[in-house]
């Protein structure tokens, strides 16, 4: 299983982090891949503090990818400010997981889209 994903990957689908839903929150999102993918779904909610992230929540119907994405995701970006946020990119996110296992690139899109999403909306 290694040879096709990196330890990074494993990890963050193994033992996600961030995952259930948050009861109080300021931004939130929700996002569905329809045109590529395993056609996920996923609920974002986000704790913003003086432009913060000081916590995060996902949960959905998602594919092993998109778990790992999603939790990477939020480790990556906890404790940054909202301009840090705006800049991270679905590149940094590949980067951040070593390297991107065939067909699961939609997943590193879904992550970036639903926290740039929810990082422009209030709750």
């Amino acid at each position: 299983m290694d040879e096709f994903y990196s330890e990074v990957y494993l990890d963050h689908f193994f033992n996600p982090r961030f995952i259930g839903l948050l009861d109080r929150y300021t931004h939130s999102a929700e996002f569905t891949t329809e045109q590529i993918g395993c056609y996920d779904q996923v609920e974002l909610r986000l704790n913003i503090v003086n432009q913060i992230l000081t916590d995060a929540s996902f949960r959905g119907r998602l594919c092993s990818g998109s778990i790992s994405a999603m939790s990477l995701c939020l480790t990556s970006v906890m404790g940054k400010s909202l301009q840090e946020i705006q800049k991270f990119t679905p590149e940094d996110l590949a980067q951040l997981w070593g390297w991107v296992p065939k067909g699961k690139e939609h997943s590193i899109d879904l992550a970036i889209k639903v926290l740039h999403r929810a990082i422009g909306q209030h709750a």
